[in-house]
C-alpha cells in the first residue's frame, strides 16, 4: 500500500510533468488533478514550489524555468530575450 508521502511525491512529479507540457494556472491544475484529494494536491504543490523556482507568464500562469514557453516570454535565465 502506498504511503501518504509516496502518494504526494508522485503527485508532485505529475504536476511538474503537466507544467512541462505548458503554462498552467493553479486553477488549471486543480481541474487537471480533480481526482486527487485536495489536501494531497496542496501538499504536492508545496513540494513543487520548494524544489523549483517556477516562473510566471504575462497571464500569471506558472511555467517551468527554461521551458520553451518561458524562453518565448523572455524570462531572465530561461534562454529567451530577457537574459
Amino acid at each position: 500500500m502506498e504511503s501518504d508521502e509516496q502518494r504526494v511525491a508522485a503527485l508532485a512529479e505529475r504536476i511538474v510533468e503537466r507544467l512541462g507540457a505548458g503554462p498552467a494556472s493553479f486553477y488549471d491544475l486543480l481541474g487537471h488533478f480533480a481526482n486527487a484529494e485536495y489536501r494531497d494536491l496542496l501538499r504536492a504543490w508545496g513540494q513543487v514550489r520548494e524544489r523549483i523556482a517556477l516562473e510566471r507568464d504575462e497571464h500569471g500562469n506558472y511555467l517551468l524555468p527554461g521551458s520553451p514557453a518561458a524562453a518565448a516570454d523572455g524570462h531572465p535565465g530561461s534562454g529567451g530575450d530577457g537574459r
